[in-house]
């Protein structure tokens, strides 16, 4: 576990962990935290690599935090993806 802001930490964190990324998990919330990361770690993305988002949709403002991060980082990079799983709905 690493405290710190992202701003803070990743770059470090990355130096100390060279290659690739194979899987990276988002817990960030917010549309300025998930930037960041997606900016530090974006260059390490492969063909292959799977991405959690930990609040990625369903609640009330997704659209303005984990989405939209990834949406800009995407149309920015030019990387293709596609969703594995999405959390199942249900109405009762």
């Amino acid at each position: 576990m690493v405290v710190g802001l992202f701003a803070h930490t990743l770059p470090r964190f990355l130096a100390e962990h060279r290659g690739p990324v194979s899987f990276l998990h988002v817990d960030a919330n917010l549309y300025s935290s998930a930037r960041t990361v997606l900016a530090h770690v974006g260059p390490r993305l492969r063909p292959g690599t799977v991405i959690l988002f930990d609040e990625y949709f369903n609640y009330a403002g997704w659209e303005e935090h984990e989405h939209r991060a990834w949406r800009e980082f995407v149309a920015g990079s030019g990387m293709r993806f596609r969703y594995a799983a999405t959390p199942r709905t249900t109405s009762r």
